[in-house]
């Protein structure tokens, strides 16, 4: 069968005459009526199916000029559309010669069915209806098929109106929306742009200049990667390279270049679109440098728990250790006296007492980091001090090293512990030999130094106000920026096993912290350090030195002591040194035994020697019976303890003179010769108030 297609959709085409070749039919295709009109009287289809809106002739029309013609009216004719599927349009279609009326869409055997059915009727009704029999019911039609369009024109027309207006109420509602984003953007505080794949920049807001520097005609054309801090570039490319920044939001952080050549850090969120990036920074600069401040002060509070846990620790050790040391050095400072000069039994009562000496210098040691040391702080000439352990120092570096000394000669006065000091220096120099083993240039300086707002380096930690410096620098090998973060922490230590006890510098650090000093180490690795000590300097003068023999003999006495004391060795050895120097003793083993025992005599007591800490009655208590009992005696704590806080509140009477255990002979007798004058002087003072 021979099938003319009329149909101005090319797919609608294509789709009925696959179907129809599927049939093994002739297949002829057209893409309007009028070219439908001119193949159907050339070649005679056996069938035509007809579109019905169609350009330059619709279908209706097609389908009059068929049924005009003589030679083609009786081709059957089917309509197929999506456009004309009301009632009316089918009854016009049918009373016009269709012979069927088929609405888009249908399956092919559905359509083909349906086409079929159709020809099944034709030709059962044997005979094809005349149309247009006369120029009457031709007008008719017309008439229709014009209103029919006419009224599809006030409908399209009406949808078409209705669609501007929609259009233009989105228009208008995407104008306010622009106007509102451009608002939004220029009040922005954050930094926003857009930009390319490159990193190019397209539009950006005012945020920019406010927090870089830059107009945004200067930043036009740049690219974000020409304001990047140099090691922040690569992280850059590589966080915008990766798979998941290609889809989807990006965070990162990186620092950008102001116009006057500082750094801001930026916290970066970016999403791509298509080949755009759209990308909001905020500046954290300020939170940055608050989170560094909170890590240095976090360091330092670490650093405080450190020293804080250790100080309990050595105060604890401190207490049974001292009262061991008063003893050992006490008794084997008998021994020696006792011995004659050459008998091997007094050299070896010597190594005894050395090796007290030097346990009693780790305790200090321990105790000065901790800043729990009881010290004897006075005016002193630094520059004296210095120069008088100068020759010592050198022997103790050896050949290898040069050792010299830069004093200041208007160097003011401070106010220290002299032996603490040469702790300092020593351990410092000490410290700075280790460094060059090949040997080296120490250098020891002094300056005077005020210090003041103005004062370039790290002194904002000090007070305004006069200083002394004390420097010690080596040529040595430097330490790393890692090594200088632990210096100062107790135990730590660089040297080999069995080389270093990691005190030194620990202990310098709790000196000077104690003496209210500063220190500030200055170094890097292959170049050598710098140790910079800064005690506040003092208004009184620098007192002499002692006249030794003289002053020996001045300590003697011949006053009652009384000792209450609850360790057994310690008061021995307390009690055999006094009696020695010629004082008489009275032995107790605890506070109550002491209070009893004087308020049995009436002969006064001129001191007594109390420690703080004793079974049945404490110090205190001791102490507050004798100022009922014995007014006159003039009291003397010691303790092994030496937690200077814990002393204070055990609600002591102030400014009574304390022995720090372990106890030194000379330290004893000058307590007891002290004491003892006061009490000459207040029972003196009372005589003449009574005459």
């Amino acid at each position: 069968m021979k099938i003319l297609i009329v149909e101005d959709d090319r797919d609608a085409r294509r789709f009925l005459r696959i179907v129809g070749e599927k049939g093994f039919h002739d297949i002829i295709e057209a893409e309007n009526g009028l070219e439908g009109l001119r193949l159907a009287t050339e070649h005679k289809p056996d069938l035509i199916i007809s579109d019905a809106l169609m350009p330059v002739m619709d279908g209706f029309y097609f389908l009059r000029e068929i049924k005009k013609h003589a030679a083609l009216k009786d081709i059957p004719f089917i309509f197929y559309s999506a456009t004309y599927t009301e009632q009316d349009d089918i009854r016009l279609a049918r009373s016009m010669g269709a012979d069927d009326y088929i609405i888009k869409p249908k399956e092919p055997e559905e359509l083909w069915a349906e086409i079929g059915r159709a020809l099944e009727k034709r030709k059962a009704e044997k005979h094809v209806k005349a149309v247009f029999s006369t120029p009457e019911e031709e007008n008719e039609h017309l008439r229709r098929h014009t209103q029919i369009i006419a009224l599809k024109l006030e409908r399209t027309v009406a949808k078409l109106q209705e669609a501007l207006a929609v259009q233009e109420q989105s228009e208008e509602a995407l104008r306010l929306k622009t106007g509102e984003l451009e608002k939004f953007f220029s009040v922005a505080l954050d930094l926003l742009c857009i930009t390319d794949a490159e990193g190019n920049f397209r539009p950006l807001n005012p945020a920019w200049e406010r927090a870089l520097g830059y107009t945004q005609l200067e930043l036009a054309g740049r690219k974000l990667f020409e304001l990047l801090h140099p090691d922040d570039i690569t992280p850059t490319r590589e966080t915008l390279a990766a798979p998941a920044a290609r889809s989807k939001a990006a965070n990162f952080v990186n620092r950008c270049r102001c116009k006057d050549g500082t750094y801001r850090w930026l916290e970066w969120c970016l999403a791509p679109a298509g080949k755009l990036i759209y990308a909001a920074a905020r500046d954290i600069t300020r939170q940055r440098q608050a989170t560094q401040e909170r890590d240095i002060l976090e360091a330092k509070l670490r650093q405080a728990h450190k020293m804080e846990a250790v100080g309990r620790l050595a105060g604890g050790v401190a207490h049974d250790f001292n009262n061991l040391l008063t003893a050992i050095d006490g008794y084997a400072n008998l021994l020696i006296k006792a011995l004659p000069a050459g008998e091997k039994c007094r050299s070896d009562a010597e190594e005894i007492k050395k090796a007290a000496e030097r346990a009693a210098s780790l305790t200090q040691q321990l105790l000065a980091f901790s800043r729990k040391q009881v010290l004897a702080p006075r005016a002193i000439g630094l520059n004296k001090t210095l120069g008088g352990i100068e020759k010592m120092l050198q022997r103790l570096i050896g050949e290898n090293f040069t050792l010299s000394f830069s004093p200041d000669p208007q160097l003011k006065s401070i106010k220290a512990d002299s032996s603490q000091i040469d702790q300092i220096v020593m351990n410092l120099v000490l410290n700075a030999r280790d460094a060059m083993p090949e040997g080296g240039d120490i250098t020891l300086e002094t300056h005077n130094v005020r210090v003041d707002s103005k004062t370039e380096g790290a002194h904002d930690v000090m007070r305004p106000g006069d200083y002394v410096q004390l420097t010690v620098t080596d040529s040595g090998c430097g330490m790393s920026a890692e090594t200088q973060q632990h210096l100062f922490e107790p135990f730590f230590t660089t040297k080999a096993p069995g080389k270093g006890t990691g005190l030194g510098l620990a202990t310098v650090y709790g000196i000077v912290m104690q003496s209210d000093g500063h220190i500030f180490v200055y170094s890097e690795a292959g170049i050598g350090t710098s140790v910079k000590i800064y005690f506040p300097a003092s208004t009184q003068e620098a007192g002499g030195h002692r006249d030794m023999p003289g002053y020996l003999a001045g300590l003697r006495g011949s006053e009652t002591v009384l000792v209450a004391e609850d360790e057994n060795m310690v008061r021995d050895v307390v009690c055999r040194t006094l009696r020695e120097n010629g004082y008489k003793t009275i032995e107790t083993r605890d506070g109550k035994e002491a209070a009893d025992i004087a308020a049995t005599m009436s002969a006064p007591i001129h001191v007594a020697i109390i420690d703080l800490v004793m079974p049945k009655l404490g110090g205190k208590g001791l102490h507050e019976r004798l100022r009922s009992i014995h007014p006159e005696t003039k009291v003397i704590y010691t303790s092994g303890y030496t937690d200077n806080f814990m002393i204070r509140h055990m609600g002591l009477y102030p400014d009574t003179p304390f022995l720090q255990k372990p106890i030194s002979e000379m330290e004893l007798l000058e307590k007891v010769r002290q004491a003892a004058d006061s009490t000459k002087k207040s029972v003196a003072s009372d005589g003449d108030k009574n005459i």
